[in-house]
């Protein structure tokens, strides 16, 4: 429910002219037709996990993105997919360079990247890896694919979530969240306010309560 990587971000990215993917789990994208064969994660996938994993190596402080060649042959990645690949990280890593989230995270003292949690409702645990925690508390949250208002609603209570776990762990709100649109170079930011942690909770239970049923 809070995870990081969402396959269906992927999938927006995708070639439409060709095989259409459906998720039938948080790493595996199968075409139409043959979802009960096993076969091998998709390109989308791969490169979802890539992007991410680009920010959470990055050391904003210096210019320079990680070696995308270490980070390529560290995926696993076929390697005739590679070469697409790295050119779409470069391009990525030369746009964020230039945005005012590039300059705001190289500033940090102390950034808290892939911050797990623990987020407990009633009996049930929400799991979940935070992109980013800021010194003051602001929440990133990295997304690939277009931006879309109901996928952008999911987001926000992605982030919601987020703050709750925050505020359970440390004994403070954030009072604003981060949603950084790769693909598009399109920072949105989300108000984390009281009212709304606590709906984002009420929420998550009703949901939990739902798939029981």
């Amino acid at each position: 429910m809070a995870g990081g990587f969402d396959p269906e971000e992927e999938r927006e990215t995708e070639d439409r002219s060709g095989p259409q993917y459906t998720a039938t789990s948080p790493s595996l994208l199968l075409p139409r037709g043959i979802e009960g064969d096993m076969v091998a994660p998709m390109a989308a996938a791969a490169r979802g996990s890539l992007v991410h994993r680009l920010f959470e190596l990055w050391n904003f402080s210096i210019a320079q993105p990680p070696c995308l060649d270490s980070l390529l042959r560290e995926s696993g990645v076929p390697l005739r997919a590679c070469g697409d690949l790295r050119e779409d990280l470069s391009t990525i890593a030369e746009r964020f360079k230039k945005t005012p989230i590039h300059a705001r995270l190289a500033a940090q003292t102390r950034l808290e990247r892939e911050a797990p949690f623990l987020l407990r409702l009633g009996d049930a645990l929400i799991s979940g890896a935070i992109d980013a925690v800021l010194d003051d508390g602001t929440l990133v949250d990295y997304k690939t694919g277009r931006y879309d208002t109901t996928r952008h609603a999911r987001y926000e209570w992605q982030l919601l979530l987020y703050a709750n776990a925050v505020q359970t762990l440390t004994g403070r709100t954030p009072s604003e969240g981060w949603l950084y649109y790769v693909d598009e170079d399109t920072l949105r930011t989300v108000a984390l306010e009281p009212a709304q942690t606590a709906w984002a909770r009420r929420h998550a239970g009703e949901a939990i309560a739902a798939l029981r049923t």
